[in-house]
């Protein structure tokens, strides 16, 4: 590497996305530097599941064993109408693995042990993850990237053959760039998700109220206490996204006000956009 460079690579964002290609570049010899802004892994299920594909990524990074520790199997789907069920299913129909698809089924973990899975592997291929160092802005040339950036702080500036914005739907370096993000969002779908303690509800099914506003769930994580909650919301619906607020929505929702639902570690609004990119790479700039 030159030393007009500090880096061959700057990745903004250490999700799952961001996390994935240090391993790449930790396995083949290419310097990097791997930033997140958030001083601590944010603590959330959120994207739970593992496609088969995206388990076949994982077994040649080296990340598979670690992640087969923290994840299991979908459970049955229950669905209920206040404390009657009302139908079974499985989540889905479980196939047999194969040399060309040797993990066909779909398996889940919360994204947090998945981002700790991913962390200790690239960490075992000698990276790392700088948490607390937010880009703040970029200038790219026909030699590189220079970028500024800020932690604890203090600003400081880098210098990068190539800048990777894996800083998720908002991302900075996409907008920077001036790259369309052409779609829609789907307000009247939005869902409060959450992870959640649930007492005396077995875990062993994906409960699922039907209710007049739409199925209102919760998942049981594996390996861990909480449950994953999701309720949808109305078109005119602004709720405090607050555990006492959410749990009295649960509760009105269902009629369920026998379960004791409580500790709230993760409360989020969702709302599902169908959007793609114009492009993924302006010069020495990737999205």
């Amino acid at each position: 590497m030159s030393k007009t460079y500090d880096t061959d690579v700057l990745i903004a964002g250490a999700g799952p996305a961001g996390l994935v290609l240090g391993i790449e570049l930790a396995r083949s010899g290419i310097a990097f530097r791997l930033i997140e802004q958030r001083t601590e892994p944010l603590q959330a299920s959120r994207g739970k599941g593992s496609q088969p594909r995206t388990l076949e990524i994982y077994e040649d990074i080296g990340a598979l064993p670690g992640y087969l520790e923290i994840s299991g199997p979908y459970p049955p789907l229950c669905m209920l109408k206040g404390d009657t069920v009302i139908g079974e299913r499985p989540f889905n129909v479980q196939i047999e693995p194969t040399p060309d698809v040797p993990y066909p089924n779909m398996i889940m973990a919360p994204q947090w042990r998945t981002d700790a899975v991913l962390r200790a592997t690239l960490q075992a291929h000698g990276g790392e993850v700088e948490d607390g160092v937010e880009l703040r802005r970029f200038e790219q040339d026909g030699g590189g990237v220079t970028a500024t950036l800020q932690a604890g702080g203090q600003s400081s500036s880098a210098r990068a053959k190539y800048l990777v914005g894996a800083d998720g739907g908002r991302s900075l370096v996409r907008t920077a760039l001036g790259i369309d993000f052409p779609g829609e969002a789907m307000a009247a779908r939005r869902i409060i998700f959450g992870d959640i303690c649930v007492d005396t509800l077995a875990r062993d099914k994906w409960w699922i109220w039907q209710t007049e506003h739409g199925p209102v769930g919760l998942c049981p994580l594996p390996h861990v206490d909480a449950f994953q909650l999701m309720i949808p919301l109305t078109a005119n619906e602004e709720p405090e996204i607050s555990e006492a607020s959410v749990i009295a929505l649960f509760q009105s929702r269902t009629g369920r006000t026998d379960l004791r639902i409580h500790d709230a570690t993760w409360l989020s609004l969702f709302t599902p956009s169908l959007r793609l990119a114009d492009c993924y790479r302006k010069e020495r700039v990737f999205i």
